[in-house]
């Protein structure tokens, strides 16, 4: 009997010291693999550093050189990591202008760089991948605008994003509506990087914006759309703003607005005004804004009403709006701060805010 006591406490001081013994194990390999990976990582950072000085040394070589074949033999018969020829020649596309560049673009085509550079496209890590991608906007060829295609229905989001400015770039019209779908998809609550993106296809891009405007039926991509003519600011539209300022989605409705801004085919003043009596804070916000930028004299009452609405931006870009119509609406500014009314105390800030002329 006096045995079994001292037999259990055996036990779990052995039990103790297994598990103790299993935790060091693991931490001992944790550790290792940790050390060895980081090892690993710092010798291929240093193998990278060193191929992407002697590729900036090449290829400057052959383009300050463009007649030396012994140059352009040297450059194509070294083989050094694919992501650092990559951040070389990106470095040089963003560098050089004129013929250089094309010197540098023709040299890429003409040797087994742009092979190189696409097969980095697909290997390292995301970042490396991308600056492939970037590397390949600079081109020509039909092989690397394949390739940027293939990375606009990457699962990463971003890129796609990156494929999706890279066709901009080449001001690849044909894919513009591969890019919206991407994109919208990828990030659907934020029209702006859409917009922004479609913007880089510049001013040729609009008969296909207001083509996928008038026709898609995901408020987002038609509000992205709207937003990129917005920057765009073409003196005339096929769109029918009057359309889109019935459309129950906000975001359409405020776009809608600032695009009649700079469209000579409707009647701006009209949408301006139904923007200002608007139901939704963000169509209200902008148009108060477009208003204090073009000073509408005949906004005043509604920009007045504005004033005491219950949204902070509201009333405040209301208030710019009021100041910016001149002496009337500077007295109707002044004569809310003397009040108690609801705002009394922002339009003092923006008197003396617009006064001292900081914005």
């Amino acid at each position: 009997m006096s045995d079994l006591p001292a037999s259990s406490e055996f036990d779990l001081v052995t039990s103790i010291w297994a598990i103790a013994g299993v935790l060091v194990s693991v931490s001992v390999l944790v550790c290792l693999y940790l050390s060895i990976r980081r090892l690993r990582r710092n010798y291929l950072d240093r193998i990278r550093e060193r191929d992407n000085h002697t590729y900036d040394h090449l290829i400057g070589e052959v383009l300050n050189k463009p007649d030396d074949e012994d140059a352009k033999a040297q450059l194509s018969r070294f083989r050094g990591v694919p992501s650092a020829l990559s951040r070389s020649v990106l470095n040089y596309f963003r560098t050089v202008r004129g013929r250089r560049a094309d010197d540098l673009r023709s040299l890429i085509s003409s040797t087994r760089l742009e092979k190189q550079i696409i097969k980095a496209t697909r290997k390292g890590t995301r970042g490396h991948r991308m600056r492939a991608v970037q590397v390949l906007s600079y081109l020509e060829s039909d092989n690397s605008l394949t390739c940027i295609r293939r990375h606009l229905r990457s699962n990463n989001r971003y890129e796609r994003l990156t494929a999706a400015r890279a066709l901009a770039r080449r001001k690849s019209l044909s894919d513009c509506g591969d890019v919206v779908a991407s994109i919208s998809s990828a990030f659907p609550d934020k029209q702006y990087i859409l917009a922004e993106t479609l913007l880089q296809f510049g001013p040729e891009v609009q008969t296909a914006l207001e083509h996928i405007a008038a026709r898609s039926q995901r408020k987002n991509v038609v509000a992205a759309c709207l937003e990129a003519l917005v920057m765009l600011a073409p003196a005339s539209t096929s769109l029918d703003l009057e359309q889109l300022m019935a459309d129950p989605d906000a975001r359409v409705r405020a776009a809608a607005i600032s695009f009649s801004v700079y469209s000579e085919d409707v009647n701006k003043s009209d949408l301006l005004l139904r923007g200002l009596a608007d139901d939704a804070i963000k169509v209200k916000i902008r148009s108060a804004k477009i208003a204090s930028d073009i000073s509408r004299s005949d906004a005043a009452p509604l920009l007045y009403k504005l004033t005491r609405d219950d949204a902070f931006w509201v009333r405040y870009w209301a208030l710019r709006g009021l100041w910016r119509l001149g002496k009337t609406g500077r007295q109707m500014v002044e004569a809310i701060a003397r009040s108690n009314e609801i705002g009394s105390q922002m339009a003092v800030d923006v008197a003396r805010e617009m006064a001292a002329s900081h914005v």
